[in-house]
């Protein structure tokens, strides 16, 4: 789960680079693999997450002599593990999203040089972080 989860992190900065270098801040071939890439891998962490929690329910299990996992699965865990999925399974998914960060740039009529406005931050960085920790 640590090798996935790092692999998430970095896959999740190198798209970021791959954005922020390219001259619109659109999407292309590439970062569109590694967003796939880092799909892949959270439905991988996500399983593994959920393998880790039964393997440990068992053992609970096998350490009290209860006979069913399900038995000392309380509300509390279930509660617990739900979260930790939820937390996980976000992340970009491999499409372009941009969204304004300052609105009066939007409605801006005024055109400069950069016909990109500094202010615009895309949605897949703040999609990237919370997964990763």
């Amino acid at each position: 789960m640590c090798f996935i989860g790092l692999l998430g992190i970095v896959l999740m900065i190198l798209e970021n680079e791959l954005t922020f270098v390219s001259f619109e801040h659109r999407e292309t071939c590439s970062t569109w693999f590694i967003k796939l890439i880092i799909t892949f891998s959270t439905v991988i962490l996500i399983g593994l997450i959920v393998f880790y929690h039964y393997l440990n329910l068992k053992l609970f299990c096998v350490n009290n002599g209860i006979q069913y996992w399900y038995v000392a699965l309380t509300c509390t865990k279930t509660i617990q593990i739900i979260v930790e999925i939820l937390i996980c399974a976000i992340h970009p998914v491999p499409r372009g999203l941009s969204a304004p960060h300052d609105l009066n740039d939007v409605n801006s009529t005024i055109f400069t040089s950069n016909p990109i406005p500094s202010s615009f931050l895309p949605i897949d960085v703040a999609l990237g972080l919370p997964s990763r920790f």
